[in-house]
């Protein structure tokens, strides 16, 4: 008799079932607009909107950069449009990913976004 008013108990204050909304997939470009207008909206130096610019492939800066390197020394060389060889001294790779990390924390990057900006530093052999 017991068992049967617990059951009957457990019954009547069982909740319906909820639907489980499941979580959006953003495309890569939505991430890349996302950065791109979080990093415009940071006050930085213009050699940094440029190494900023040249890592998200948009042109942010005139002069931009066409590419840049890392020497096997451990030094970041920049080659602006038009120039013949990478004229501009950056720094060392040490101040170089110290920079963009503290770029992207000022900018309130999220983990997805800063996921985005280290694929794109790899695909362009700046990050291991």
């Amino acid at each position: 008799m017991v068992m049967k008013n617990i059951q009957a108990k457990r019954k009547g204050t069982r909740k319906p079932a909820q639907k489980v909304q499941k979580k959006k997939r953003t495309s890569s470009t939505d991430v890349g607009d996302r950065v791109v207008a979080k990093i415009t909206r940071i006050k930085t130096s213009g050699k940094m909107m440029a190494i900023m610019g040249y890592i998200l492939d948009k042109e942010l800066t005139d002069p931009s950069y066409a590419s840049i390197t890392i020497t096997s020394d451990g030094h970041v060389l920049g080659m602006h449009r038009g120039d013949i060889g990478y004229n501009d001294y950056i720094g060392s790779i040490h101040d170089f990913v110290r920079n963009v990390n503290g770029l992207a924390n000022v900018a309130e990057l999220t983990q997805d976004e800063k996921k985005y900006m280290l694929k794109l530093l790899r695909e362009k052999n700046l990050a291991d």
